[in-house]
Protein backbone atom coordinates (compact mmCIF):
# COMPACT_ATOMS: atom_id res chain seq x y z
CA UNK A 1 0.00 0.00 0.00
CA UNK A 2 2.88 2.73 0.80
CA UNK A 3 4.04 1.94 -3.04
CA UNK A 4 1.18 2.12 -4.31
CA UNK A 5 0.27 5.49 -2.48
CA UNK A 6 3.61 6.78 -4.17
CA UNK A 7 3.42 5.10 -7.78
CA UNK A 8 0.09 4.54 -8.98
CA UNK A 9 -1.44 7.09 -10.37
CA UNK A 10 -4.35 7.38 -13.79
CA UNK A 11 -1.24 7.76 -15.90
CA UNK A 12 0.88 4.98 -14.77
CA UNK A 13 -1.50 2.29 -13.80
CA UNK A 14 -1.68 0.46 -16.73
CA UNK A 15 2.09 0.21 -16.81
CA UNK A 16 1.70 -2.09 -13.45
CA UNK A 17 -0.94 -3.69 -15.01
CA UNK A 18 -3.85 -1.95 -13.25
CA UNK A 19 -6.08 -2.42 -16.29
CA UNK A 20 -9.14 -4.37 -16.34
CA UNK A 21 -9.14 -6.82 -19.22
CA UNK A 22 -11.45 -6.04 -22.71
CA UNK A 23 -14.04 -7.54 -22.77
CA UNK A 24 -14.96 -6.91 -19.51
CA UNK A 25 -13.94 -3.12 -18.94
CA UNK A 26 -16.12 -1.97 -22.22
CA UNK A 27 -18.76 -3.74 -20.78
CA UNK A 28 -18.46 -2.33 -17.08
CA UNK A 29 -18.28 1.29 -18.58
CA UNK A 30 -21.62 0.66 -20.70
CA UNK A 31 -23.67 -0.64 -17.79
CA UNK A 32 -22.37 2.26 -15.89
CA UNK A 33 -23.43 4.59 -18.42
CA UNK A 34 -26.51 2.86 -18.73
CA UNK A 35 -27.34 3.11 -14.78
CA UNK A 36 -27.43 -0.64 -14.30
CA UNK A 37 -27.05 -1.96 -11.04
CA UNK A 38 -24.05 -3.97 -10.71
CA UNK A 39 -22.66 -5.86 -7.75
CA UNK A 40 -18.65 -6.76 -8.35
CA UNK A 41 -17.32 -9.44 -6.80
CA UNK A 42 -14.04 -10.45 -5.22
CA UNK A 43 -12.09 -12.48 -2.51
CA UNK A 44 -8.90 -11.92 0.57
CA UNK A 45 -6.99 -12.99 -2.43
CA UNK A 46 -3.58 -10.92 -3.41
CA UNK A 47 -3.29 -7.48 -3.11
CA UNK A 48 -7.04 -7.24 -2.34
CA UNK A 49 -6.84 -3.40 -1.22
CA UNK A 50 -5.87 -2.28 -4.23
CA UNK A 51 -8.55 -3.43 -6.80
CA UNK A 52 -11.00 -0.02 -5.57
CA UNK A 53 -8.08 2.00 -7.00
CA UNK A 54 -7.50 0.29 -10.20
CA UNK A 55 -11.31 0.45 -10.19
CA UNK A 56 -11.55 4.55 -10.06
CA UNK A 57 -8.47 4.83 -12.51
CA UNK A 58 -10.48 2.42 -14.86
CA UNK A 59 -13.72 4.91 -14.93
CA UNK A 60 -15.40 2.47 -12.58
CA UNK A 61 -16.82 4.03 -9.54
CA UNK A 62 -18.16 1.64 -7.47
CA UNK A 63 -18.99 1.98 -3.62
CA UNK A 64 -16.91 -0.67 -1.95
CA UNK A 65 -18.06 -2.92 1.03
CA UNK A 66 -15.29 -2.62 4.00
CA UNK A 67 -14.52 -3.94 7.36
CA UNK A 68 -12.25 -1.12 9.15
CA UNK A 69 -9.13 -2.02 10.65
CA UNK A 70 -8.03 -2.65 14.38
CA UNK A 71 -5.72 -0.02 13.89
CA UNK A 72 -7.64 3.24 13.51
CA UNK A 73 -3.99 5.14 11.77
CA UNK A 74 -3.63 2.04 9.48
CA UNK A 75 -7.11 2.53 8.82
CA UNK A 76 -6.95 5.77 7.82
CA UNK A 77 -3.80 5.28 5.58
CA UNK A 78 -5.39 2.37 4.03
CA UNK A 79 -8.25 3.96 3.28
CA UNK A 80 -6.75 6.52 1.95
CA UNK A 81 -5.20 4.45 -0.84
CA UNK A 82 -8.55 2.58 -1.52
CA UNK A 83 -10.37 6.32 -2.35
CA UNK A 84 -7.81 7.91 -4.26
CA UNK A 85 -9.33 6.91 -7.73
CA UNK A 86 -12.65 8.20 -6.67
CA UNK A 87 -14.53 4.73 -5.28
CA UNK A 88 -16.31 5.45 -2.01
CA UNK A 89 -16.17 3.24 0.88
CA UNK A 90 -19.48 1.86 2.85
CA UNK A 91 -18.89 -0.11 6.55
CA UNK A 92 -20.64 -3.15 6.98
CA UNK A 93 -22.19 -1.96 9.61
CA UNK A 94 -24.46 0.34 7.45
CA UNK A 95 -24.42 -2.63 4.35
CA UNK A 96 -27.99 -3.53 5.19
CA UNK A 97 -29.16 0.27 4.59
CA UNK A 98 -26.80 1.45 2.25
CA UNK A 99 -26.57 -1.23 -0.31
CA UNK A 100 -30.61 -1.71 -1.70
CA UNK A 101 -30.23 2.10 -2.37
CA UNK A 102 -27.21 2.34 -4.05
CA UNK A 103 -28.22 -0.72 -6.21
CA UNK A 104 -32.13 0.62 -6.83
CA UNK A 105 -30.32 3.75 -8.67
CA UNK A 106 -28.37 1.77 -10.68
CA UNK A 107 -24.96 1.97 -9.03
CA UNK A 108 -21.88 -0.21 -8.86
CA UNK A 109 -21.13 -2.20 -5.48
CA UNK A 110 -17.99 -4.34 -4.66
CA UNK A 111 -18.16 -7.02 -2.12
CA UNK A 112 -15.41 -8.99 -0.54
CA UNK A 113 -17.44 -12.50 -0.60
CA UNK A 114 -15.42 -15.13 0.73
CA UNK A 115 -15.26 -13.87 4.29
CA UNK A 116 -18.25 -16.38 5.32
CA UNK A 117 -19.29 -19.77 6.89
CA UNK A 118 -23.03 -18.92 7.36
CA UNK A 119 -24.92 -20.15 9.48
CA UNK A 120 -28.02 -20.61 7.35
CA UNK A 121 -27.43 -20.13 3.48
CA UNK A 122 -26.78 -21.73 0.18
CA UNK A 123 -24.73 -24.76 0.97
CA UNK A 124 -21.88 -25.16 -1.73
CA UNK A 125 -18.12 -26.50 -2.35
CA UNK A 126 -15.57 -23.89 -2.42
CA UNK A 127 -11.84 -25.31 -2.98
CA UNK A 128 -12.80 -28.62 -2.20
CA UNK A 129 -14.46 -28.55 1.21
CA UNK A 130 -18.23 -27.77 2.13
CA UNK A 131 -19.24 -24.44 3.22
CA UNK A 132 -22.28 -22.40 3.72
CA UNK A 133 -22.84 -18.96 1.78
CA UNK A 134 -24.71 -16.15 2.32
CA UNK A 135 -27.85 -15.77 0.34
CA UNK A 136 -27.46 -11.99 0.67
CA UNK A 137 -25.74 -11.69 -3.08
CA UNK A 138 -28.13 -13.56 -4.51
CA UNK A 139 -30.90 -12.27 -3.12
CA UNK A 140 -29.73 -8.85 -3.94
CA UNK A 141 -29.03 -10.02 -7.47
CA UNK A 142 -32.51 -11.03 -7.83
CA UNK A 143 -34.07 -8.56 -6.46
CA UNK A 144 -32.71 -5.33 -8.10
CA UNK A 145 -32.09 -6.71 -11.47
CA UNK A 146 -27.97 -6.76 -11.08
CA UNK A 147 -25.48 -7.97 -13.29
CA UNK A 148 -22.43 -9.75 -11.24
CA UNK A 149 -18.92 -9.47 -11.67
CA UNK A 150 -16.45 -11.64 -9.92
CA UNK A 151 -13.08 -10.56 -10.38
CA UNK A 152 -9.60 -10.29 -8.36
CA UNK A 153 -6.54 -8.66 -8.21
CA UNK A 154 -3.04 -11.15 -8.53
CA UNK A 155 0.81 -10.24 -8.54
CA UNK A 156 2.68 -10.93 -11.48
CA UNK A 157 6.15 -12.40 -11.06
CA UNK A 158 7.91 -8.78 -11.92
CA UNK A 159 8.60 -6.60 -8.85
CA UNK A 160 5.36 -4.55 -7.75
CA UNK A 161 3.55 -5.79 -11.22
CA UNK A 162 -0.24 -6.94 -10.85
CA UNK A 163 -2.76 -8.36 -13.28
CA UNK A 164 -6.93 -7.98 -12.92
CA UNK A 165 -8.61 -11.25 -13.66
CA UNK A 166 -12.17 -11.25 -14.32
CA UNK A 167 -13.41 -15.02 -13.79
CA UNK A 168 -17.22 -14.33 -14.79
CA UNK A 169 -19.50 -11.38 -15.42
CA UNK A 170 -23.52 -12.51 -15.85
CA UNK A 171 -26.88 -10.30 -15.95
CA UNK A 172 -30.53 -11.72 -14.96
CA UNK A 173 -30.94 -13.59 -18.24
CA UNK A 174 -28.63 -16.15 -16.45
CA UNK A 175 -31.25 -16.70 -14.31
CA UNK A 176 -34.40 -16.17 -15.47
CA UNK A 177 -35.31 -19.60 -16.10
CA UNK A 178 -33.97 -21.13 -12.90
CA UNK A 179 -36.79 -22.12 -10.33
CA UNK A 180 -33.91 -21.47 -7.22
CA UNK A 181 -32.58 -17.86 -8.62
CA UNK A 182 -30.50 -17.45 -5.16
CA UNK A 183 -28.86 -20.64 -5.33
CA UNK A 184 -28.04 -20.35 -9.15
CA UNK A 185 -26.37 -16.80 -8.71
CA UNK A 186 -24.62 -18.20 -5.39
CA UNK A 187 -23.61 -21.13 -7.23
CA UNK A 188 -21.92 -19.27 -9.86
CA UNK A 189 -20.23 -16.51 -8.09
CA UNK A 190 -18.41 -18.78 -5.59
CA UNK A 191 -17.38 -21.29 -8.45
CA UNK A 192 -15.60 -17.90 -10.01
CA UNK A 193 -14.11 -16.87 -6.96
CA UNK A 194 -12.71 -20.46 -7.02
CA UNK A 195 -11.42 -20.46 -10.78
CA UNK A 196 -9.20 -17.17 -9.60
CA UNK A 197 -7.78 -18.55 -6.21
CA UNK A 198 -6.93 -22.03 -8.13
CA UNK A 199 -4.83 -19.36 -10.68
CA UNK A 200 -2.43 -19.12 -7.93
CA UNK A 201 -3.37 -20.74 -4.68
CA UNK A 202 -0.54 -19.31 -2.95
CA UNK A 203 -2.02 -15.35 -2.99
CA UNK A 204 -5.67 -17.09 -1.10
CA UNK A 205 -5.30 -14.95 2.52
CA UNK A 206 -7.89 -16.64 3.66
CA UNK A 207 -7.26 -20.52 3.14
CA UNK A 208 -7.06 -21.08 7.22
CA UNK A 209 -10.12 -20.09 7.99
CA UNK A 210 -12.16 -21.11 4.73
CA UNK A 211 -11.35 -24.74 5.03
CA UNK A 212 -13.57 -25.07 8.08
CA UNK A 213 -16.51 -27.04 6.83
CA UNK A 214 -20.30 -26.08 6.59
Amino acid sequence: LMLAKRFIRAQSCQSYGGSIPEPYLGLLRHVQRERKPVILLSAYYGPYDLLPLFLGYNGIRAAVLYRPHGNPRYDVFRNGVRTASGCRLVPVTLALSRLPQMLEKGETVAILADHQNARRGVSVRFLGLPIVASRAVGLLAERYGAIVVVAGVRRRHQVFSFEIVVSDMFDPAAWRNETDAVTYITHRYVAALEKIILGDPAQYLWLGRQQTPG
